[in-house]
């Protein structure tokens, strides 16, 4: 079922509503008014940032028109999962919407992000000889998620968990780097 723009905005309301009640809040930025550097400075305070209008709303649409048969397809995780019975997931969006590709992935902010906060420079040795390399941002997951009506919230979590990049002690903004990143 497509969301008209009341139903995206009531919900995006109701995310900026529940990022109040931690500090820092997370920041909102326009995508047409704001620029890598902003968004850098404001992830490194407040850990993430809300970019509104990163997409037109026909954009969402299609995007939501390609996915939906996937996310109807998919079953629910065993009672007591990480994910609650009400979810759905369709993941590889690259295999499924030419529009999130064209429209989100390429999208110049969040390839300027991503290669900001993802690209490491590191040497190491071939033999006798010292030798740069240099990494840039690969996609490593691509999921949408359909949380439906009576979902219980996820537990408070980070997403790169998955790289078993332990331990991240507790920093101050001012400590903060982005090479303690593994995922955008």
């Amino acid at each position: 079922e497509n969301m008209s723009a009341t139903q995206i905005e009531t919900r995006m309301e109701a995310t900026a509503s529940l990022n109040r009640r931690y500090s820092p809040p997370v920041p909102v930025l326009d995508a047409s008014k704001t620029n890598v550097e902003e968004i850098l400075q404001k992830m490194a305070v407040a850990g993430g940032v809300i970019i509104r209008n990163a997409l037109a709303l026909e954009d969402v649409r299609q995007i939501e028109t390609d996915v939906r048969p996937w996310l109807e397809a998919d079953n629910a995780w065993a009672t007591g999962g990480f994910f609650p019975p009400e979810t759905r997931r369709a993941y590889a969006m690259a295999s499924k919407s030419k529009t999130f590709v064209e429209k989100l992935l390429k999208n110049t902010l969040y390839q300027g992000v991503c290669n900001e906060v993802l690209t490491t420079t590191d040497p190491s040795w071939n033999g006798e000889k010292r030798e740069v390399s240099t990494s840039k941002p690969q996609i490593n997951v691509s999921i949408v998620f359909s949380i439906r009506p009576g979902a219980k919230a996820q537990d408070l979590h980070r997403d790169d968990m998955i790289h078993h990049n332990y331990p991240l002690k507790a920093i101050t903004p001012a400590e903060h780097t982005f090479r303690r990143e593994t995922g955008v």
